[in-house]
């Protein structure tokens, strides 16, 4: 029976434990197992998992070990956790959505600024583009089949939302208004005709760079390229097409601050403060969003009036 035992014995892992409980058990076992040879130091454990039915006659069998955290511990650990993750995660998704919507600004700009390119390079400046519209071609194709359309890569699409609004509401661009077209990544533009008191200013794209995703807000996803003629005042005649209305919208394709008109100089003049009300406010007239984003060096300031 000794042997038996023994052998049994043999088969079993140990887990922590420690040489006294060790003897006091054997011992307890009737004297027919003996303890370890080489018993650990006091103090230390072995450890052991029985899987055989040796279990009944192992050390292992008697000992409660206890081991882990409290309730209390725990839920303290997993509130530092959270409390870490606030503080860490949202700011790295807002630097996240700022870098895409950047990365898509960017391209879209070069997009048409390339057909501006290419279209300067067949028709001459764009002093010499033709801006007229007639009552006949509501939404001024010809310009936009002209000068624009055949030197990018687009198809007609659908937008699902019929207005447009600024972050405050003040501003709405009404997209069923005018023709939709999409680019890649499903980056959706419009071109429209810019008038004021009857006469015509220039020429804008509006731009949604996800689509009808949402949010569809202008300074979050939606924008606004400016296209104007060489410099004239304010106190000039516009009804040779469009107008320079600011120094703070360069002649050609751009993005825009328009301003507000002084007639002491003649001149659309576009504060700081008024350039961040553009952004935040405007829609329908020229917005300034993408402007601040430009002149920032590609990147969205600590001012930007719009929290993404």
């Amino acid at each position: 029976m000794k042997q038996i035992i023994k052998n049994l014995m043999k088969q079993t892992r140990h887990t922590e434990l420690d040489s006294a409980s060790h003897s006091v058990i054997l011992s307890g076992a009737k004297n027919l197992i003996t303890p370890h040879p080489n018993p650990l130091p006091q103090g230390a454990r072995e450890k052991c998992v029985a899987f055989t039915l040796a279990e009944f006659f192992s050390p292992c069998r008697k000992v409660k070990l206890s081991f882990g955290f409290t309730l209390a511990e725990v839920l303290i650990t997993l509130g530092i956790i959270g409390v870490v993750a606030a503080l860490t995660i949202t700011p790295l998704v807002q630097k996240y959505k700022e870098r895409v919507t950047v990365s898509k600004l960017k391209y879209v700009y070069t997009v048409f600024k390339n057909a501006e390119r290419l279209s300067v390079s067949e028709y001459g400046d764009v002093s010499g583009w033709n801006f007229y519209y007639s009552s006949s071609d509501k939404f001024n194709q010809s310009f936009w089949e002209t000068y624009f359309l055949p030197y990018i890569k687009y198809s007609p699409c659908e937008y699902s939302q019929r207005y447009i609004y600024s972050v405050s509401k003040k501003g709405v661009f009404r997209t069923f208004q005018y023709p939709a077209y999409c680019l890649s990544d499903g980056i959706v533009f419009w071109g429209v005709s810019i008038a004021s008191n009857g006469f015509l200013m220039g020429k804008k794209i509006v731009f949604d760079i996800n689509g009808s995703k949402g949010p569809n807000i202008y300074g979050k996803d939606v924008f606004e390229l400016y296209i104007s003629k060489p410099i004239k005042k304010g106190t000039e005649n516009y009804a040779d097409g469009s107008y320079y209305i600011t120094p703070k919208c360069p002649a050609g394709l751009s993005f825009c601050a328009w301003g507000t008109y002084h007639a002491a100089d003649g001149w659309y003049w576009e504060s700081d403060d008024e350039v961040i009300s553009d952004c935040y406010d405007s829609a329908g007239n020229v917005n300034s969003c993408g402007y601040i984003i430009q002149q920032n060096s590609w990147k969205i300031p600590d001012n930007y009036p719009i929290k993404f």
